[in-house]
């Protein structure tokens, strides 16, 4: 009968070597199981080849599949961030609309028209500002993967400021017609901060 072969065995640091990595990870890699080890009569530690080939199929399973999570993830959150920044278009469109009321009863009011004039300027310059952001995002779906995904989330996170400015901005101009006892313009406003408000909060609802 053919004797077998001794199993082979390795040393800390020759398991540091293939692992690519220093002595002190493989030992934390022991000292919390994923690894396992046997000590020698003299507190050595040694480990076994076919120990190891099981951890590094073990870690290649698990790396490749949270990879897959993550790549999933990506993805995921990439489409919500693209079809959100594509909604913000809903938020004039529905500041135009309340807006549209107070004109039609200031048909023939020339002095309330040139009051909301100041706030049809100021939509339209949201307006403006969204639409450099949907031509941004468009311009960059060419880049790299990583690279457009990290430009999305610089833009949504621009937003979350830049839609405080704007509600910041509507009150400040409330106030102002306020104290002008204009209290028909400061109304305006404040509608026009509700309105911003619920919109914004619906496209974060519908997506995140």
């Amino acid at each position: 009968m053919q004797e077998q072969a001794p199993l082979k065995v390795l040393t800390v640091q020759e398991v540091a070597q293939v692992l690519k990595t220093d002595r002190e990870k493989v030992e934390k890699l022991i000292a919390s199981g994923r690894l396992p080890a046997m000590v020698l009569p003299g507190q050595e530690v040694r480990i076994r080849a076919e120990d190891l080939l099981t951890f590094l199929k073990n870690e290649t399973a698990q790396y490749t599949e949270l990879k897959r999570k993550y790549h999933s993830y990506q993805q995921e959150r990439l489409e919500k961030l693209e079809r959100a920044l594509q909604q913000l278009k809903i938020i004039p469109e529905k500041l135009n609309h309340g807006l549209q009321g107070e004109l039609n009863r200031a048909a023939g009011d020339y002095s309330r028209v040139l009051e909301l004039k100041e706030v049809f300027e100021d939509i339209y310059k949201l307006t403006r500002r969204i639409l450099k952001t949907q031509q941004r995002v468009e311009s960059r779906k060419s880049s790299d993967h990583d690279d457009y995904f990290q430009q999305l989330e610089i833009e949504w996170q621009e937003w979350e400021r830049e839609i405080e400015k704007w509600q910041d901005r509507f009150l400040t101009r409330a106030k102002k017609a306020g104290k002008k006892l204009n209290f028909g313009l400061a109304q305006v406003y404040q509608n026009l901060v509700q309105i911003l408000i619920n919109e914004w909060d619906k496209i974060r609802k519908e997506n995140f």
